[in-house]
């Protein structure tokens, strides 16, 4: 009895040893894997600091100007398309515009002026006069909403129409023709000159 009393308190004392060392060797690891997850963070912050930061401030100021002149242009003969065919009542029309430019953006500018004058007496008793101008002038620069600079835009400019073609469903004939003309010229504000309106069938 007292044999198995004694082996009882080795085994106990023998795997309390053992775990004991087990977690030992536990808290090794998780110290190394700690001390490695703290170094690579440190490493990734100093990666981040030393990327070029240009390269995505340019890539948002390119976002300031958005619409392009085909859009403008596209949006335009979709508006036109939807009033050509409630007047004709065929969904059968297509519409093209050419323009005579894109669109221009006129930008927020500083200007700063100096002028000097020198008012000399020469000996022969007659006053000279002289004066010199000089100025500069540069774009107010603006801090995005996204982050980046961009120039403060006042106005913007739409693009002038060359001219535009209506294909549609009675468009051979005069009255439709002429129907179809007047609203154009006058939603675009252009000339009827500048309206072609050609049938389709």
């Amino acid at each position: 009895m007292n044999k198995d009393i004694l082996k009882n308190i080795t085994g106990f004392f023998g795997e309390k040893k053992f775990s004991s060392e087990k977690t030992e060797n536990d808290g090794k690891g998780k110290n190394k894997l700690l001390l490695f997850l703290g170094l690579g963070g440190i490493l990734l912050i100093f990666l981040s600091s030393m990327l070029p930061k240009g390269i995505s401030n340019s890539k948002k100021n390119v976002a300031v100007n958005s619409m392009s002149a085909e859009q403008y242009a596209g949006a335009l003969e979709n508006k036109i398309e939807t009033i050509v065919s409630s007047i004709v009542g065929s969904n059968k029309v297509k519409v093209l515009i050419t323009l005579e430019s894109g669109i221009e953006y006129v930008y927020a500018n500083e200007v700063k002026y100096n002028s000097d004058s020198v008012d000399e007496n020469s000996p022969d008793n007659k006053n000279k006069y002289q004066s010199k101008d000089s100025g500069e002038e540069k774009y107010v620069i603006i801090n995005l909403p996204g982050g980046g600079e961009g120039a403060l835009t006042v106005t913007e400019l739409s693009p002038k129409i060359r001219g535009v073609v209506v294909a549609c469903m009675g468009g051979d004939d005069e009255l439709t023709a002429e129907s179809v003309t007047s609203a154009v010229a006058t939603a675009l504000g252009i000339h009827r000159a500048r309206v072609c309106v050609i049938g389709i069938k």
